[in-house]
């Protein structure tokens, strides 16, 4: 969704939600809220650097980021990334980002959505909206957006 949002200026914008799945918990939580509180000390470009590290890191079946598990991975991460670690580290164990958490997953499945990758498509002049699901190429993305714009 970058790419298609770069390659297509002003006629596509993103919008990030979390949606970790049931089967990957504690520790698909726990990442998005790290990454959540990784925004809340650096804006966006410290959610996208927390969060990509995320997904280029983790391993697969819910196993996390490495050897570590939960709240200590996601320290770690933060620690890697040279956030503030003592507010990190009140921010994740707030209830606050487990509410946007929990908030995101409700719109995520009002749309539609019941697995990751999900993509929502909404054509805000018309209301019409499209939802793909799993991991989609540019190229089917892109004909996505042309065929709801």
């Amino acid at each position: 969704p970058k790419k298609v949002v770069n390659d297509m200026p002003k006629q596509v914008n993103l919008v990030w939600r979390n949606f970790p799945l049931e089967f990957h918990d504690p520790v698909a939580t726990t990442e998005a809220v790290g990454a959540i509180c990784a925004s809340k000390q650096g804006g966006n470009s410290a959610f996208w650097k927390f969060a990509g590290s995320i997904f280029n890191n983790t391993k697969l079946n819910g196993k996390g980021t490495g050897e570590k598990e939960g709240s200590a991975a996601v320290i770690e991460l933060a620690s890697k990334q040279g956030l503030n670690l003592a507010d990190f580290k009140k921010c994740i164990a707030s209830e606050a980002p487990r509410k946007i958490v929990q908030a995101d997953i409700n719109d995520g499945q009002k749309a539609g959505v019941n697995g990751t990758p999900g993509v929502i498509l909404i054509n805000h002049k018309t209301g019409k909206m499209d939802v793909l699901a799993g991991a989609v190429s540019v190229e089917t993305l892109k004909e996505a957006i042309k065929k709801l714009r």
